[in-house]
């Protein structure tokens, strides 16, 4: 979850700083048609920046899957005496018992 929280926090960013250096440029150039040029393009920039949110969210989807079923692979591959956990379930209160 926290994959999927950093990739959409990385898209606001993207656009909210299209829209920074838009109004910054407007700021700067001196015409009107400059001006809504460069607002047009800011906006562009962070729609594009809006319409990626999709296709990272399945990347990142795609990733944990793929860690998943490798993860079901080589605890299938186990053999079966080794699959439970290695020590007994008592192993460390019977270590501090006799400490």
């Amino acid at each position: 979850m926290v994959g999927e929280q950093g990739e959409v926090l990385e898209v606001w960013c993207g656009g909210a700083g299209a829209g920074l250096v838009g109004v910054v440029l407007t700021w700067i150039l001196p015409t009107t048609l400059e001006d809504v040029l460069a607002i047009v393009l800011a906006g562009l920039a962070g729609y594009v920046a809006l319409l990626n949110l999709p296709l990272r969210r399945a990347e990142a989807k795609a990733k944990l899957e793929r860690v998943a079923n490798n993860f079901i692979q080589v605890r299938r591959a186990l053999p079966s005496s080794i699959a439970p956990p290695m020590l007994p379930r008592n192993w460390g209160i019977s270590v501090l018992e006799h400490g």
